[in-house]
């Protein structure tokens, strides 16, 4: 199965996809309707919050050179993660399959030593320029801050600063104790 997506910047991450039989705008429409869902207030949500803080423990808070990623679903006002297997690789990571159902956003770590802004592949995978039937937001965690790769803007967006891990930390001793 050849990739039909990478993201890379020094690192590479490849999606491996089925193509899907509708259009992920058509599936959004699908699996956002009648649900409240903002794009733009994603990282202030409990569970992405958990869910980003624990992706990035997973990569030991970007020592790792081995990347980290996930998907962000949204399925009937539920935010669901599917996490990237690790390839084990240093500054390469794979999804093969079929891109999850629902899927509003993906989410990844760089490491430390790289740049925290999202690659000129993260962007391109934003734009639906690798795989025409994925057009949605590209996260990337760094110990430097959370950026977004927007489709349609070659701009990158700062999402929070370096104090973003110090701001979710009161999200997971919350989750802890329910």
């Amino acid at each position: 199965m050849k990739p039909l997506a990478t993201l890379t910047g020094g690192w590479t991450i490849a999606v491996f996809a089925l193509l899907l039989p509708i259009s992920s705008a058509v599936a959004a429409q699908t699996c956002l309707q009648g649900a409240s869902f903002s794009q733009e207030k994603l990282m202030d949500t409990r569970e992405v919050q958990i869910a980003s803080y624990k992706l990035f423990l997973a990569s030991h808070c970007g020592s790792d050179q081995i990347e980290r990623a996930m998907w962000v679903t949204f399925r009937d006002g539920e935010f669901g993660f599917v996490r990237w297997p690790s390839s084990g690789k240093t500054n390469t990571e794979f999804w093969k399959g079929p891109l999850p159902e629902c899927t509003v956003a993906n989410i990844h770590t760089h490491p430390t030593k790289r740049p925290e802004r999202p690659s000129f592949t993260d962007h391109e995978l934003a734009d639906g320029h690798q795989l025409p039937s994925i057009r949605l937001p590209v996260y990337v965690l760094h110990s430097n801050g959370i950026w977004k790769a927007v489709p349609g803007s070659s701009r990158p967006v700062n999402i929070r600063e370096s104090n973003w891990v110090r701001e979710f930390l009161p999200q997971i001793a919350r989750a802890k104790t329910r």
